[in-house]
């Protein structure tokens, strides 16, 4: 519509002449890839079977306007130099995930600026969030098209050779006479030729080496670093089975003389007089009140008949009174042989001299189980005040009988009261023996059985390491074993034959060539690779098994070492071995161990040598391959390594875009006088007569008030 501001494109070509730029090459390639590099570093191999190719190049520039015209900005990046609107979503993709992540994927840019995403990030952060990703960037990420910018327009035409001509070229050659000067060719410019010979003598002169390495590793160092560790193992091993022998021995020993020299002795006593003291104690005292009752009974009055009734009750009583006594000499004998170690009965163990019972016989253990809780001590001592009061109040029971038989009355409250306080100590009785006569000697034997038990898991585990690290090393023998028979020898012959080739001359390449690619040499590189690979593997595990070796050790000697119930034994026996400080012989397993597991680390020993090795064999293998893929001459050989490349501009001119303001500030003045002049008649002059107009108008409102004014004061002084 007429006056309005909008602006639009428009495009303009301009034709500029230039010098059209021909290149006509021919080239020699090999291998059979062109490999082409793409800004964003993605490397595309295109494989060609072609032997002519033209390429044809076509540019153009666009020039697009700011605001307020167009939509075009060239804002600053952070991460590039020059912008383009690919660049801008690169950075801000770069932006928002180093905001989400504080990292950034291995092709976006700012390498020393922001961290590449580890792989835990890049599952845990990236993938996660892959999505919100997506919407941030559409919704934050405002890419505009940059205001200048060029584009390149490229077309490739491509042909082949045509078969006849390559057939007709290869007829026309003697093949075998070809080939044979080709592969003579060929060696004489690998043997003179400064740089293949060069070449060729440094992959040889590197295996030759490494190759040496790693037989020197395979059939000395690996083998003598077992035989160093097995050796080293085996004296650790010996130390700590002689100790978990004595142990164990004098485990058993101190078991067997507990069980017989005092829970043997405690079930005697008990069997004999602590279980009878109060056998049958409520029928007992009902027998004892019935018989002090009939004393007093006055329809007995022969004197012979009560004589008989006083007797049988002071002899119950008189018995029980002795049982009582006796079974408080054998409590008082059972607690002081707890408390002191002192066996009551004297049994023999194996060789082991009697004399020795009471020095292996576990006080601490004792006296822990006496003092196992509050309850356990108040029961140690109210077991014999138990006795004692059952004796005192036997010794009531009969003096009240010897009362009654004399003078023939009973106090029945009496009888009552003593009967009560019987039945009442003989019940306390029953509960203190029970907890001190049998939960004692129970808890000796948990606290035995529990050292037992770690004893014998320390031991598994030892045991477990030691046949791991003979099941490794073992392996690791045979494999060696296998490898120094046989892997090996190829490769030498291989080698000396390479040296022959560049020496002498007195052999072609292709039998180096044909020695090198050989089956058993191919296969040779894996299994090396492999046996190395099991040599760590297994290095590491013997690593670990010394490791463990160290942890068991060191238990079962600080258990044995530190056992407070052989100490007085040990000391006895004059066991110097067993009185070292702990600490000490800490360090000496320590040491024991530590230094052949570091000295003779497999791992340590085998380094980077078989890396080196295998990188060395690769190359050389690499150029064995690529000698002899290159050594036929036929159509294949013509359409893979010649090419004719032609190169130049499409046209001699490029295109030129140019966005321009449709509708300026001119336009619309030239389009406002115009219409002014088309519907009013009016010009510039116009103009000054409408501005004349508004000046004479603002001077008139201006002045008129004031003659008003005047006009009215002069009229007031007439009058």
């Amino acid at each position: 519509m007429h006056g309005q501001t909008d602006k639009k494109a428009d495009r303009q070509k301009n034709k500029v002449g230039r010098r059209q730029r021909t290149d006509k090459i021919i080239i020699i390639y090999n291998p059979i890839t062109i490999t082409t590099t793409t800004t964003t570093t993605i490397t595309t191999t295109i494989n060609i079977n072609i032997n002519d190719i033209t390429a044809f190049i076509e540019d153009s520039s666009v020039s697009n306007l700011p605001q307020p015209h167009g939509q075009c900005s060239s804002p600053t990046l952070r991460h590039f130099q020059h912008y383009s609107t690919e660049a801008c979503e690169v950075d801000c993709k770069t932006r928002l995930l180093e905001e989400l992540c504080g990292c950034r994927l291995h092709y976006m840019p700012g390498a020393h600026v922001v961290p590449e995403c580890s792989l835990q990030k890049y599952y845990q952060c990236y993938i996660r969030n892959s999505g919100k990703l997506r919407r941030l960037f559409a919704t934050t990420c405002k890419c505009p098209v940059p205001c200048e910018f060029l584009i390149y327009d490229t077309s490739v035409s491509q042909a082949a050779t045509s078969p006849l001509s390559v057939d007709r070229f290869l007829a026309q050659t003697d093949q075998s006479d070809l080939k044979a000067r080709y592969d003579a060719a060929r060696d004489v410019t690998h043997r003179l030729q400064k740089e293949k010979r060069d070449r060729l003598n440094h992959l040889i002169e590197n295996l030759d080496l490494h190759f040496g390495q790693v037989r020197h590793l395979v059939l000395n160092q690996i083998e003598t670093k077992i035989e160093q560790q097995r050796a080293a193992f085996a004296k650790v091993v010996t130390d700590v089975d002689k100790v978990h022998k004595q142990t164990m021995y004098l485990f058993e020993y101190q078991r067997y003389i507990v069980d017989k020299d005092f829970v043997r002795a405690r079930d005697a006593m008990n069997e004999r007089t602590l279980s009878v003291v109060c056998l049958a104690f409520q029928e007992f005292i009902v027998q004892v009140e019935a018989a002090i009752q009939s004393l007093s009974d006055k329809n007995i009055t022969e004197p012979e008949v009560r004589r008989v009734l006083y007797l049988d009750v002071a002899r119950k009583l008189e018995s029980r009174k002795d049982m009582a006594e006796r079974a408080h000499a054998n409590y008082t004998e059972f607690r002081h042989a707890l408390e002191t170690g002192t066996p009551i009965f004297n049994y023999k163990f194996k060789s082991e001299p009697r004399a020795n019972s009471p020095l292996i016989a576990p006080l601490p253990m004792f006296y822990q189980a006496l003092n196992s809780s509050s309850s356990m001590r108040h029961r140690a001592v109210v077991l014999g005040q138990n006795l004692m009061n059952i004796s005192h109040r036997l010794d009531t029971l009969k003096d009240l009988a010897e009362r009654v038989y004399r003078e023939g009355d009973l106090n029945a409250t009496e009888l009552h009261l003593q009967s009560v306080n019987f039945l009442f100590q003989c019940r306390t009785f029953s509960q203190s023996r029970d907890m001190f006569m049998y939960d004692t000697p129970e808890i000796i034997a948990r606290l035995m059985k529990k050292r037992d038990d770690r004893l014998a898991k320390l031991w598994a585990q030892f045991e477990a390491a030691k046949t791991d690290f003979h099941r490794q090393a073992d392996s690791l023998m045979s494999e060696l074993q296998l490898i120094q028979t046989g892997a090996l020898g190829g490769i030498a012959r291989a080698l000396t034959l390479a040296r022959m080739f560049l020496q002498h001359g007195n052999l072609s390449k292709r039998m180096v060539a044909a020695e090198f690619l050989r089956e058993d040499i191919v296969k040779t590189q894996g299994t090396l690779k492999n046996f190395f690979a099991e040599v760590r593997s297994r290095g590491h595990a013997v690593y670990d098994d010394w490791i463990k070796i160290k942890k068991a050790a060191i238990a079962i000697w600080f258990l044995a070492l530190t056992e407070e119930n052989l100490q007085t034994y040990y000391t006895a026996m004059n066991m110097t071995h067993m009185l070292v400080d702990v600490w000490d012989k800490r360090v000496e397993i320590a040491t024991d161990c530590g230094r052949p597991r570091d000295e003779h680390d497999l791992r340590r020993v085998v380094n980077n040598v078989d890396a080196q090795f295998t990188d060395a064999l690769s190359d050389m293998l690499k150029e064995m391959t690529n000698f002899r893929e290159t050594e036929g001459i036929d159509g294949r050989f013509m359409r893979e390594n010649i090419l004719h490349l032609s190169i130049f501009y499409k046209a001699l001119s490029y295109e030129q875009i140019t966005q321009q303001e449709a509708y300026d500030v001119f336009a619309l003045l030239c389009d406002i006088g115009g219409s002014m002049g088309l519907f009013l008649g009016a010009s510039v002059i116009t103009v000054f007569e409408v501005m004349d107009l508004l000046v004479f108008t603002y001077l008139a409102r201006l002045l008129l008030p004031r003659a008003k004014d005047v006009s009215t004061k002069s009229t007031q002084v007439d009058l």
